[in-house]
């Protein structure tokens, strides 16, 4: 990589460069585009950056002190481990960038736009950022603190592991963005735009300036922000917060203004698969997006004027099906194996009568006609061996278990049974196909499992179990788990 050439022309420059500061050495990019250059050293004020655009570069372990980007926008690069202090980044455009390992102190943004960027353990110190807008960006492990802003600041973005502290948030920076919380929001004021200037104020008055937005005309989704910012341990939970948000009504509301849905639908994906991988969230939270995809999906391919928003959608469905057909693949082989096997065994939490686990599963029961054979006791929890005489039988019950799950409890069983392989197909028996499908039933707020069969004779046959949030929660407390016995272990 060849070093600067002081008399060359940076504007379209096509050839790689290397350009490294020097503290006491003059350098003066007015006017010019930095495009494909590695820029690291040592900036001071004498470095005068002012409407230099940076393009398709690499800022690496830059340390600036005083220097103006004023006007200068950046696009298309990358920021590592660099030090910005005391910098003007006002009147620019900040896109497409990835931003990691940096530190911003004593820096102004005002009247500068940020989009599309990542930032990655980030710090913001003092920084001023009056008047910006900073929209489909995802910060993750950033901390921004003693801040200054006058609106939202961050909109239509994704917020992971931050922390804000003593500086005023605008409310609608919660309702605009998926994942602050209040545990992350430390010595700070919440205020509205509607009431003035920011003021002081307690953390009290702060959630009950929360309680009284709840109150007043807001979606659904803009509920869930709020609640979960509030609690987010909600999202782990079986909760009607987390069953509203999946409302399709709401998100048939927000296709009026397609740019905002489309972000929207986008940004809660994300958020979910994160939460998922994060182990915050149940196998049970994709299947409900993934009805919710499919549904909207159907509604918005008979309008031609949304075309595009039906390909985000649809985007969102295909990849959320890979990742439950990986998990729906390990529950068919654990079905096979009970199968091949003819025993298996679910952990549970309650009495020693097996009747008592007939009277709370009896809804399960009434599509799958398994029974109870014996119990054993244990510390906690007990072992319950099943029987079935139809091994379709066997099916929903596997299902429900495994929508109960976290990921890091479903790579432990797959782990365990040492089952998974590539991918398989509907299981096949003789002339019967089975197939399952999961999700919310229209005009009915009950999650619902809908097992599919085809009959010999080729006769169809459609059995729907429903079951409410609150009966699944009670559930979900008395079915822990599935374990696949040997032979040895069969019970007669």
């Amino acid at each position: 990589m060849p070093n600067l050439d002081l008399n060359s022309n940076l504007n379209n420059s096509e050839l790689e460069i290397n350009i490294v500061f020097i503290a006491a050495k003059e350098f003066v990019f007015k006017g010019k585009n930095i495009s494909n250059a590695r820029l690291t050293g040592e900036m001071t004020k004498i470095h005068k950056l002012t409407k230099a655009n940076i393009i398709s570069s690499f800022l690496d372990s830059l340390h600036a002190l005083q220097v103006s980007f004023n006007n200068s926008d950046i696009k298309d690069s990358r920021i590592k481990n660099c030090v910005f202090e005391k910098c003007n980044f006002n009147n620019s455009s900040h896109n497409n960038n990835w931003i990691k390992d940096s530190h911003f102190s004593n820096c102004t943004f005002s009247q500068t736009s940020i989009t599309l960027s990542d930032f990655s353990n980030c710090t913001f110190t003092n920084c001023d950022f009056t008047n910006v807008i900073i929209s489909d960006c995802k910060f993750l492990n950033c901390v921004f603190s003693s801040c200054i802003t006058s609106n939202k600041m961050i909109e239509s973005s994704l917020i992971f592991d931050c922390s804000f502290r003593a500086m005023n948030i605008e409310v609608e920076t919660i309702l605009g963005n998926f994942g602050l919380s209040s545990a992350n929001v430390i010595d700070c004021s919440i205020w509205k735009i509607a009431d003035g200037k920011p003021k002081k104020s307690t953390a009290k008055k702060s959630i009950q300036l929360i309680d009284e937005i709840l109150k007043n005309e807001v979606n659904n989704i803009q509920k869930f922000k709020l609640e979960y910012f509030l609690n987010p341990k909600l999202i782990g939970d079986v909760s009607k917060q987390m069953d509203n948000l999946f409302d399709i009504g709401d998100w048939l509301k927000l296709c009026r203004n397609p740019n905002r849905f489309k972000l929207q639908i986008e940004k809660l994906h994300a958020f979910l698969l994160y939460q998922f991988d994060s182990n915050n969230i149940r196998l049970r939270t994709l299947f409900q997006l993934f009805e919710v995809s499919s549904e909207l999906s159907e509604t918005i391919s008979q309008r031609p004027d949304l075309l595009e928003l039906q390909r985000t959608v649809d985007g969102v469905f295909l990849t959320l099906e890979r990742i439950l057909e990986y998990y729906f693949t390990v529950a068919k082989i654990i079905l096979a194996k009970c199968e091949q096997d003819d025993v298996c065994r679910i952990l549970v939490e309650g009495p020693l009568e097996l009747s008592f686990y007939s009277t709370e599963l009896k809804d399960l029961l009434e599509i799958a006609p398994i029974k109870f054979m014996k119990i054993i006791k244990h510390n906690s929890p007990n072992e319950i061996f099943v029987h079935w005489e139809d091994i379709k039988h066997l099916w929903p019950l596997i299902v429900f278990i495994f929508s109960t799950k976290f990921k890091i409890e479903l790579y432990k069983l797959d782990s365990e049974t040492n089952l998974i392989k590539t991918r398989s197909q509907q299981i096949t028996r003789g002339n019967e196909i089975l197939t399952l499908e999961s999700g919310f039933l229209e005009k009915s707020n009950n999650f619902s499992f809908r097992l599919k069969t085809l009959l010999p004779g080729q006769t169809g046959l459609n059995l729907v179990l429903q079951i409410s949030p609150d009966r699944y929660k009670r559930l979900m407390k008395i079915v822990k788990d599935i374990i696949i016995f040997d032979k040895k272990d069969k019970v007669a």
